[in-house]
């Protein structure tokens, strides 16, 4: 057995565990989903650098593009249909660049959004906690 936090952006929480037995005493894992950026919004600074990254490989997309048309997607398959769309490769090793590119600006740039808090408040009270974001 579980606790489960659903965290949302409008800092709303929604807990579900076994029926009454308090989260804290039931010493079971604590997960926390977080929903929409409740932690952590890396979709802006995600795309800002796709788009910076197609655009220098000769392939210039807007954020507005890579937004609207690739959010949530793998970088596999955003790559496989720019190029099937554009009928030009990709360097070899772009996957593994923009990937380097997005961990390093995501370690120096990617901030906690002001709900944070209170969703990491309402988890330290737990014993272990899964976060997936």
């Amino acid at each position: 057995m579980f606790t489960l936090i659903l965290a949302f952006a409008d800092s709303s929480a929604q807990c579900v565990r076994r029926p009454n037995i308090p989260a804290e005493a039931s010493g079971d894992p604590v997960v926390i989903f977080d929903c929409n950026g409740v932690l952590v919004d890396s979709e802006p600074l995600a795309t800002a650098i796709l788009s910076q990254e197609f655009t220098r490989a000769g392939f210039p997309l807007t954020p507005d593009v890579i937004a609207r048309y690739f959010t949530g997607r793998r970088p596999s398959d955003i790559v496989a249909e720019v190029e099937n769309a554009s009928g030009r490769k990709l360097p070899p090793n772009f996957i593994g660049a923009i990937a380097s590119v997005i961990l390093r600006r995501f370690r120096s740039e990617l901030r906690a959004t002001h709900h944070a808090g209170h969703v990491v408040a309402a988890g330290a009270k737990m014993r272990s906690v899964l976060l997936v974001t």
